[in-house]
């Protein structure tokens, strides 16, 4: 008994840090602010800052020295300035456009109009480091700016992280407690919303209680001893329909749930049989499922070659023969090592491979669904260059002509649409998971205070030298654009402070229409309990009628359980 009681702690009692959340606040409070000294008052400074009122009393400003420019060796463009720092500073007291701060380096004077920026290279400590190894490597890539020391460092450091019975404190040198966290223990799933939508969803009558193995069950018992195990996890009033009735008359058809890790999804007739296909990319194989009448028939399983992980997927007739290709940006070894496949006598093939661009059909109002292409760069510009239009010649792709969309834009986070004066806007996902509208030469219309998009799906442009700090690159959610006009935009809701960690455990649909000052919210789906991976517009049950398609991944692989997903089909009209 003894034997299988120390094997599930093995298992199970990991250290905090391997399940701890830390709260997307931490990245706000420690984020840059430049400022400039005006003048010395007594034994300190007065600092004007571009923020004042998100600076707290005890953060740390660096005095900062301009070196050189840090060039891009190949487009010669300027991607940023060397700072050093001379000295540091601490704000005392808060004020009205302004701050008042005293010095913390005894061995210079700041001189009038002298460059501060908050916490940049700001020396730290991780006073549990042994025991939070994982916890600690997540906070060093969420805070890269600071200079983390370690015990046997010679640097004094200004600022103590320490983590005790599930509160992170940053502790200055004085005892003066800047910042505290709680930080929880388990991610759970986010309170949806107020559901608004054009066909409200019937809640179920009784919660739904996702079942446990015996072997998790024990450990679950074992970890609440000691005050670890989580809560019951129960479908919210908005979230998954169980009951296929409920879904018949809410509109709404969810599939039997599939194992694997879905990246992607599109729908289209890829056999050319007159009949939808809704395609679903998991990482190492692609599933091909036809939906009729109700019922979700497996088509096809092509696995992908060896290494290969899929990114992203998209179908368009490009050879204008009557039958769309399927094209999948996928990766190997931190290249890219995309694909093209085709059915042939109804049997699917790949027809070409080893791509070395990002694909995505992207809809532009006057020429329709275009094939974009993009090269990958290193881990400081992973999508790197203008996007492109792709070609057909001699059956191989050819890069076309550069499509004129704003600087350093990324071809899986935008969608043109016409303003109201002829110009065209381009609506925007940033890799923060903010939504804005800008013109061609950048402009910004409109930007988002809520977070859009939300995606799991990344890949390392780079191999880690030991150097650098190289953190994934994630495909970001595709928009959608409907005949009235809409965006359609994710929206998944999670944690998605760290880079090298996101996890989503709600999502939905929202459509928003540009009014000529702002986007507004018109309609949205109903919550999903779970991660929102990909969508699509189009008949995907083939009954005639366009629908709206999800891909929802609800339950994450895990050490003990295989992640499971479902698709969910919304009647729009």
């Amino acid at each position: 008994m003894k034997f299988y009681i120390s094997i599930l702690i093995a298992l199970f009692l990991v250290p905090f840090s391997a399940a701890a959340e830390i709260p997307e606040k931490i990245a706000t409070d420690f984020a840059p602010a430049y400022g400039y000294i005006i003048m010395p008052v007594g034994d300190e400074y007065l600092v004007a800052m571009d923020v004042v009122g998100e600076l707290r009393e005890g953060d740390i400003l660096t005095l900062v020295e301009e070196g050189e420019q840090v060039i891009h060796p190949i487009s010669k463009e300027v991607l940023g300035t060397i700072e050093h720092p001379k000295g540091y500073l601490q704000a005392t007291r808060i004020k009205s456009g302004y701050i008042h701060a005293k010095l913390l380096s005894s061995q210079v004077t700041p001189a009038k109009a002298a460059k501060v920026k908050r916490y940049e290279q700001v020396p730290v400590i991780f006073e549990q480091a042994e025991q939070n190894v994982e916890f600690l490597a997540e906070l060093k890539n969420a805070l890269p700016q600071l200079e983390w020391q370690n015990a046997s460092s010679n640097t004094q450091p200004l600022l103590t992280f320490s983590l005790d019975r599930g509160v992170l404190k940053i502790i200055s040198n004085d005892g003066f407690t800047v910042y505290s966290y709680q930080i929880d223990k388990d991610i759970q799933p986010a309170s949806p919303p107020v559901v608004q939508m054009r066909q409200p969803v019937a809640a179920p009558s009784t919660p739904v209680v996702e079942k446990k193995s015996g072997l998790e069950t024990v450990a679950n018992n074992i970890m609440s001893s000691i005050g670890l195990a989580s809560s019951p996890k129960t479908a919210s009033p908005s979230g998954i329909i169980h009951n296929n009735a409920a879904q018949n008359a809410a509109g709404i058809w969810r599939s039997p749930g599939f194992k694997g890790t879905p990246v992607s999804m599109t729908v289209a007739d890829t056999d050319n049989d007159g009949h939808q296909e809704t395609l679903v990319a998991m990482q190492d194989e692609l599933v091909i499922y036809e939906v009729q009448q109700g019922q979700l028939r497996e088509e096809a399983r092509i696995p992908f070659p060896g290494g290969v992980t899929a990114l992203a997927i998209d179908c368009i007739d490009l050879d204008s023969n009557g039958v769309v290709e399927i094209y999948l940006t996928a990766g190997k070894d931190h290249k890219l090592r995309s694909m093209v496949l085709e059915n042939v006598n109804g049997e699917y093939h790949f027809t070409q491979s080893n791509i070395p661009w990002f694909l995505r059909v992207v809809d532009f109002p006057a020429s329709g669904p275009t094939l974009v292409g993009q090269e990958m760069g290193n881990h400081l510009n992973p999508f790197n260059g203008a996007p492109f239009r792709i070609l057909l010649s001699a059956g191989q792709l050819q890069k076309g002509s550069n499509l004129g969309l704003p600087s350093k834009s990324a071809i899986y986070s935008f969608m043109p649409l016409p303003a109201a004066s002829g110009a065209q806007l381009f609506a925007r996902l940033s890799q923060g998971d903010y939504l804005s509208l800008t013109s061609a030469d950048g402009s910004k219309f409109w930007e988002s205070t809520d977070n859009f998009g939300g995606s799991e799906i990344s890949f390392y442009p780079t191999k880690d030298n030991g150097k650098d700090i190289i953190s994934p690159v994630y495909i970001q959610q595709r928009i959608l654009r409907t005949q009235s006009g809409e965006l359609l935009v994710p929206q998944n809701d999670g944690f998605r402070t760290f880079k090298r960690y996101r996890s989503f455990s709600n999502g939905r649909i929202v459509a928003l229409a540009w009014d000529g000052f702002t986007m507004q919210e018109t309609w949205r789906t109903s919550d999903q309990n779970g991660y929102l991976v990909d969508f699509a517009l189009a008949d995907s049950d083939n009954d005639g009628s366009e629908e709206l398609a999800m891909l929802i991944n609800f339950k994450h692989k895990g050490l003990l359980k295989k992640g499971q997903s479902a698709i969910f089909i919304y009647e729009l009209n």
